[in-house]
C-alpha cells in the first residue's frame, strides 16, 4: 500500500517536472517581447536658453508610410502628459474629428523660470516668490525660432500649430498668444495660473485684443475644483474676451469642478482639440447633402481650408457615407454622381470603383458593372470581392490579371525577414505558395512575374530587389499612393 503511494506520487512528480520543462522550452522558443512605441526623444542645444533641451516626437500611423504633410501640436510638460496626449490625438484623427498631428513634447528643466512672464514681489496666496521667474520671453523665441525650425527641417510640417499647457503651462499659452500670435492657431489652456503677478497677462489682454479684431484661432480653457485666484483670473480673461466680440476668434471656457489640478490635463485634452477643430468634420454627411448636394461638402471644407491655412479635401469617407446611403434608398443616380467624383478626386480609389460596379448591378448594367470591376481588378489584382462579382457575369479574372506560377526554385531565394525602419516583413514558403507576414496581417501571395507578387485580399503589391549577382537584396511593398523599400535582414 505504502510502496503503491509512493509510486504515484513520484509519478505526479515527475509529471509535474515534465510540465515544467515543456512550459520553459515553449516560453524559449517565443520570441522576445517588443516595446510599444509611442515616440522618439532628441536633443537640441538652445542659444537662446543656454542649455541643452529634451523633446519627444510623435507621429501619426501614417506619417511613414505616406507623404503628407501635418500640423503641428506642441505640448508643455511632455514628461507628464506626452503619452495621453499623443493617444488622444490618434483617436480623434482616427475618426475624422481634427486632423493627424504631429505631436512635439518639451520637457522640463526650469519649469517655473521658462513659463512665467515676470518676476513678481510675490507669489500664490501672496507668498513671497523666492524661486526663478520671468523667462517666458527667451522660452517662447526657442520654441518658434529654435524648436520648430528644427522640427519643420526634419518632418512633412503644416503651419498650422496648436500650443497646449497646463497650470504655469496655460500661463504660458497665454503669454505666447499675447506676444507672437503668428505662432499658434489654436490654444489648449487647462487650470492656467493667470493670478501670477497680480494677473498681469489678464490686464494685457483687453487691449491685444482690441488692437487684433481680425485675429483668427482657436481658444479652449478649462478649471477643475480650484477657485479663488485661480478661477478668479480665468473668469476675468474669459470677461475680456466676450467684451471683444471677435468675429475670426473662437473660445468657449469650460468649469469642471468635479476634476482636480492634477487629473484636469486628461479629459481637457480629449475635449479642447475637439473644440478647436469645431466644424473640421461634416457631423452628418447624408443630411448635409440632402440640404445642399455635393457643393455643400465643398463649400464646408472650404471654410475649414481656410482656418487651417491649407487645402483640405473633402473626405472620402464622407463621400462614401453617403454614397452608401443613397445606393441602400435606391437613388442610383445620385449615388453614382459621388462615386465618380469620389474617382476624379483619386482615380485609384477602388473602393469607389467597387461602389460604382454594384450601384451598376442594381441598375442591371452589366457592361458598365464590368468595366469598373476590371478597373478594380488591374488597380488590386488580390480583390476576392472584385473576383467574386465578375466570376457571376462568368469573367475570369486571370483574363485580367494573367495567373503566373513560378516554380519552387524561383520562389525559395525569396524567403526570409524584410525590415523598413522599425516595420519587419516576413515571407515564408509552405505547400507551393508564398505568404508574408507584415503590419496589414498575413497574407498569400501571387505572382504577376517572376519577381512582382500581389497580396489576396490586401490591397499592395511586393517587388522583390536582387543584386548583380543575382541575390535578393530587399522588397519593395507599393501601396496605391506610396512605396516602402525593405531591407533584407535574415
Amino acid at each position: 500500500m505504502k510502496i503503491d503511494m509512493f509510486v504515484r506520487a513520484m509519478q505526479n512528480i515527475l509529471l509535474g517536472v515534465l510540465i515544467l520543462f515543456a512550459s520553459m522550452a515553449a516560453w524559449a522558443t517565443t520570441e522576445a517581447p517588443k516595446p510599444v512605441i509611442i515616440g522618439e526623444t532628441f536633443q537640441i542645444e538652445s542659444k537662446l536658453l543656454a542649455e541643452t533641451r529634451t523633446y519627444v516626437v510623435h507621429t501619426p500611423a501614417s506619417y511613414k508610410s505616406g507623404k503628407d504633410a501635418y500640423p503641428v501640436l506642441v505640448l508643455q510638460d511632455a514628461e507628464n502628459n506626452f503619452a495621453q496626449t499623443s493617444a488622444a490625438v490618434d483617436l480623434l484623427s482616427g475618426n475624422g474629428r481634427i486632423p493627424a498631428m504631429i505631436v512635439v513634447g518639451i520637457n522640463n528643466t526650469d519649469r517655473a523660470r521658462d513659463m512665467t512672464p515676470s518676476k513678481p514681489a510675490s507669489g500664490f496666496g501672496d507668498t513671497p516668490w523666492k524661486g526663478s521667474a520671468g523667462g517666458a520671453d527667451k522660452f517662447l523665441s526657442f520654441i518658434a525660432d529654435e524648436l520648430l525650425p528644427t522640427v519643420d527641417r526634419n518632418y512633412r510640417t503644416r503651419s498650422y500649430r496648436v500650443l497646449i499647457g497646463h497650470s504655469f503651462g496655460g500661463l504660458f499659452a497665454v503669454y505666447a498668444m499675447l506676444n507672437r500670435p503668428e505662432v499658434f492657431k489654436g490654444y489648449l489652456i487647462i487650470s492656467p495660473s493667470l493670478w501670477w503677478d497680480d494677473q498681469l497677462l489678464v490686464k494685457a489682454a483687453q487691449p491685444f485684443f482690441a488692437a487684433h479684431k481680425d485675429l483668427r484661432a482657436d481658444l479652449y480653457m478649462t478649471m477643475a475644483n480650484e477657485g479663488d485666484a485661480m478661477l478668479g483670473g480665468a473668469w476675468k480673461l474669459s470677461a475680456v474676451l466676450e467684451e471683444s466680440k471677435l468675429t475670426e476668434f473662437r473660445w468657449q471656457f469650460k468649469r469642471s469642478p468635479e476634476e482636480d489640478h492634477g487629473t484636469i490635463p486628461y479629459m481637457s485634452t480629449y475635449e479642447g482639440l475637439q473644440a478647436i477643430f469645431r466644424g473640421y468634420r461634416i457631423a452628418d454627411p447624408v443630411a448635409l447633402f440632402e440640404e445642399g448636394g455635393l457643393p455643400a461638402f465643398e463649400r464646408h471644407y472650404a471654410e475649414v481650408s481656410k482656418r487651417m491655412g491649407y487645402t483640405v479635401p473633402v473626405p472620402a469617407r464622407a463621400y462614401g457615407d453617403t454614397l452608401s446611403d443613397l445606393s441602400n434608398r435606391e437613388r442610383f443616380a445620385e449615388a453614382d454622381e459621388i462615386g465618380r467624383k469620389m474617382v476624379e478626386q483619386n482615380p485609384k480609389n477602388t473602393w469607389a470603383l467597387s461602389a460604382l460596379a454594384q450601384v451598376a448591378a442594381k441598375q442591371k448594367d452589366d457592361a458598365r458593372a464590368i468595366g469598373y470591376l476590371t478597373k478594380v481588378l488591374q488597380l488590386y489584382p488580390g480583390s476576392s470581392q472584385a473576383r467574386s462579382m465578375l466570376m457571376k457575369y462568368k469573367v475570369d479574372g486571370y483574363k485580367i490579371v494573367p495567373n503566373v506560377e513560378p516554380s519552387a526554385k524561383v520562389l525559395a531565394p525569396y524567403v526570409g525577414e524584410y525590415r523598413f525602419k522599425d516595420e519587419l516583413t516576413k515571407v515564408a514558403y509552405q505547400d507551393g505558395k508564398l505568404t508574408a507576414n507584415s503590419s496589414f496581417g498575413k497574407c498569400e501571395l501571387r505572382a504577376l512575374d517572376e519577381t512582382k507578387f500581389y497580396c489576396m485580399d490586401v490591397e499592395v503589391e511586393l517587388q522583390f530587389g536582387k543584386d548583380n549577382r543575382g541575390r535578393v537584396v530587399g522588397v519593395n511593398l507599393e501601396w496605391q499612393d506610396h512605396t516602402d523599400e525593405y531591407k533584407k535582414v535574415k
